[in-house]
C-alpha cells in the first residue's frame, strides 16, 4: 500500500513537473524526464553496487573467473548510472552493449600476436579495456578505446594526427592492426519498429543474491519506465514539429527518440542472438552525409552531387571489409546497424596466439 502510494506521489510530481515545462519547450520536459530518472536510478544503483561489491569479493576469493566478470559488468553498469546522475543525466548503455558483452565474456584470457608491427607486438582485451604488449616486453592499458562496433578498439596517436585501430574478428581467431588517418561513424537510423516495454525482463548472467536480484530487477524496471515515456514525449513533439515544418527541431528530437528507442529496444534482445555477421548481407550507411552501401562483393559511396563510384571490396572477416584502391576499411556490428569508415594508410595482420 505505502509503494502504491509513494509511486502516484512520484507521478503526480512528475506530472505536475512536465506541465511546468511544456510552456518551454520539448528540451526542458526531457530535462525533467532526465533528472527525476536519474534520481530514482541513482538510488537503486547505490544499493545494487554495494551488495555486487561483496559478491564480486566472494567471487574472486573463490577464484571464479566468469562470476567475476558477469559481475564486473554490473558493477560497471552501477557506476556509470551513478556518474550520469550527479550531473541530472540518465546513463544509457551503448549500442551494441550485448554483443560487446558476449564478446568480452569469450575473450578472457586469450591474446593476439601482430604481424609487421614495431612498438606494438600484440594485445589483449580486459573486458572493454584493450591492453597492448610492446615490444619492450610491458603492456599498456587504454581503458575507453572500445568503438561502437564489438571488438574494435580505436587509439589516437601521440607523434602523430591519426587513429591505430585494433580488430578481432567474431570468432577471435583473427587480429588487424589498421593505421588509420580518419575515422567516421555512421549516423543512426531509428528503430525499425517503435519498441515497447518488455513484459519480461531477462534474468542476470551472473548468479546473485536474493536482495541483489530484486535490485537489478528493479533497476531495470526503473530504466525501462523513464525510457518509455522519452520515447512517447519525443514522439509526440516530433509530430507535431513535422506538421509544423520545422526541420530543425525535427531534427534534433529524431535524434534524441534515436538513442531512447534502441535503448528501449534492447532489453528484448536475447544475448547472443546474432554473432557474426553474413558475408553477403547488404548492408547501407550514411557517414558525414555520404551515403556508402555494400552488397557482399562491391562497395558504392554516393557523393554530395549523387554521383556513384564503386569498388570492388576484400571481406577481411564478417564484419570488416576494405577497399585497396580507395584505401577505406569498415568495419560494422553483427547487426549491420553500427559501422566505422575507416581511412587507412597501412594495416598489419594478427592471430590469435597459442
Amino acid at each position: 500500500m505505502r509503494a502504491a502510494v509513494f509511486f502516484a506521489i512520484s507521478v503526480f510530481g512528475l506530472v505536475t513537473q512536465l506541465r511546468a515545462a511544456s510552456a518551454a519547450g520539448w528540451q526542458e520536459e526531457l530535462a525533467v524526464i532526465e533528472r527525476d530518472g536519474a534520481e530514482k536510478q541513482a538510488a537503486s544503483a547505490m544499493l545494487l553496487l554495494s551488495e555486487l561489491s561483496d559478491l564480486k569479493q566472494q567471487a574472486d576469493a573463490k577464484q571464479e573467473t566468469m562470476r567475476s566478470f558477469e559481475l564486473d559488468c554490473l558493477i560497471s553498469d552501477c557506476e556509470s548510472i551513478l556518474n550520469e546522475a550527479k550531473k541530472g543525466k540518465i546513463w544509457r548503455p551503448k549500442n551494441q552493449n550485448v554483443a560487446w558483452t558476449d564478446l568480452c565474456r569469450e575473450a578472457i584470457g586469450k591474446r593476439w600476436k601482430l604481424d609487421g608491427t614495431r612498438n606494438v607486438v600484440g594485445f589483449r582485451m580486459n573486458g572493454r579495456a584493450l591492453s597492448l604488449a610492446l615490444a619492450s616486453g610491458t603492456e599498456s592499458t587504454n581503458p575507453k578505446s572500445a568503438s561502437i562496433v564489438p571488438g574494435v578498439f580505436s587509439v589516437p596517436m601521440t607523434t602523430m594526427r591519426g587513429w591505430t585501430v585494433y580488430a578481432v574478428s567474431p570468432d577471435l581467431k583473427q587480429a588487424r592492426c589498421i593505421i588509420g588517418t580518419e575515422i567516421k561513424q555512421n549516423t543512426p537510423e531509428r528503430a525499425e519498429t517503435n519498441p515497447t516495454a518488455p513484459t519480461e525482463l531477462p534474468a542476470p548472467t551472473a548468479t546473485l543474491s536474493p536482495i541483489a536480484e530484486k535490485l537489478c530487477k528493479l533497476l531495470r524496471h526503473q530504466q525501462i519506465r523513464t525510457a518509455t515515456t522519452t520515447s512517447q514525449l519525443l514522439s509526440a513533439h516530433l509530430a507535431q514539429a513535422t506538421k509544423d515544418g520545422n526541420a530543425l527541431d525535427a531534427q534534433a528530437i529524431r535524434l534524441q527518440l534515436i538513442h531512447a528507442e534502441r535503448f528501449l529496444e534492447s532489453f528484448h534482445a536475447a544475448p547472443s542472438t546474432l554473432k557474426t555477421p553474413s558475408p553477403k548481407a547488404p548492408a547501407s550507411w550514411v557517414f558525414g552525409g555520404q551515403q556508402v552501401s555494400f552488397d557482399g562483393t562491391t562497395l558504392r559511396r554516393t557523393d554530395d552531387q549523387g554521383n556513384i563510384s564503386a569498388t570492388e571490396v576484400e571481406v577481411i572477416w564478417p564484419g570488416l571489409i576494405v577497399s585497396r584502391s580507395d584505401r577505406v576499411c569498415i568495419a560494422y556490428s553483427p547487426d549491420l546497424r553500427d559501422a566505422l569508415l575507416i581511412s587507412y594508410h597501412n594495416h598489419f595482420d594478427g592471430e590469435l596466439a597459442e
